[in-house]
């Protein structure tokens, strides 16, 4: 039986190795790739040709390419939950893909250039902090409805190095008022 991957991104670095984060149905790992020629030559094609070949040299056999949407719905999603109705909303870095189920369907995608890296910088902003700490403080204690959040107060190392003390509830009012 074949084994079917999702690649959930390729990430090309500054340096031109490339960082494949590969999800299957019952693991999910990273996958590093230096690319043999150094640098990535600029041309219509070439971003495509740089895949092809990484493909090729990890011994991944490509049958289709599908839209980066539908392809979380589908590793996600219950036959059930697609067959019954269901919304499908995962927000990366730099955009939220949306996808809408409805009788076994899709009925809508969407690709919103809106992403949790934004977020992260109107709390590094507001607060004062680095975006290292600003992405710590929205995992640990970040909600997207404020009233879900209680007003514990967090020491958050500011950029100066000066200690300051900020409500949890503070911090989930920044995240809501950016997701509204």
């Amino acid at each position: 039986m074949k084994e079917i991957f999702v690649v959930a991104g390729i990430f090309i670095s500054h340096d031109k190795s490339i960082l494949l984060a590969q999800r299957s149905s019952e693991k999910s790992f990273p996958l590093q790739w230096e690319f043999p020629g150094g640098k990535i030559e600029e041309g219509e094609n070439s971003e495509s040709a740089l895949k092809r070949e990484l493909f090729e040299e990890l011994n991944i056999e490509i049958d289709a390419f599908v839209l980066e949407p539908l392809a979380s719905s589908y590793s996600i999603l219950s036959k059930d939950e697609k067959k019954l109705g269901s919304v499908m909303i995962d927000i990366g870095g730099g955009t939220t893909d949306v996808v809408t189920w409805e009788d076994g369907g899709i009925t809508n995608t969407e690709i919103i250039p809106f992403g949790g890296e934004i977020i992260t910088q109107d709390i590094a902003k507001t607060i004062g902090c680095s975006i290292d700490i600003a992405e710590n403080l929205k995992i640990k204690y970040g909600s997207a409805i404020e009233q879900l959040t209680n007003d514990e107060e967090i020491v958050v190392n500011g950029i100066e190095g000066q200690n300051q003390d900020i409500q949890a509830n503070k911090l989930s009012a920044i995240i809501e008022a950016r997701i509204k």
